[in-house]
């Protein structure tokens, strides 16, 4: 039984570092989750209560190209100018602001703004370079 569950870890941690998505949230710091929205499933990462897609986190560290939920969120604006949808998972449901460009972010995140404590780790995510 032993031998099985160290086999699944390795498993699981053999494709979180294959997999780009995870694998730039836990470079910058966050936790990846995977959220049910209307028809599709959307990556997220993770940092403590703020949470952006996983698409818009990569675009913005590797490329310096600013999905609209994440230009939105660095200009200030804290209001949805996207639609607004419920993200779930088994663990947790969420109000999400989708886009058109199909980015989004955690609706909780847009409304606090770039400034608030509770979105200052996000936010040097999506300043850093990798």
């Amino acid at each position: 039984m032993k031998t099985l569950i160290i086999m699944t870890i390795l498993v699981v941690s053999a494709f979180a570092q294959r997999n780009p998505q995870i694998r730039t949230c836990n470079i910058t710091g966050g936790n990846f989750s995977v959220l049910n929205i209307q028809v599709d499933k959307v990556g997220h990462c993770n940092y403590g209560d703020a949470s952006v897609d996983t698409i818009s986190l990569m675009d913005k560290v590797y490329e310096n190209k600013e999905s609209m939920a994440v230009k939105q969120f660095l200009d200030g604006v804290t209001d949805c100018r996207g639609i607004i949808i419920t993200g779930f998972n088994n663990v947790e449901t969420a109000l999400i602001c989708y886009y058109n460009d199909k980015s989004s972010i955690r609706l909780s995140t847009l409304n606090a703004g770039n400034n608030s404590p509770a979105n200052k780790n996000l936010v040097e995510a999506l300043n850093s370079q990798i």
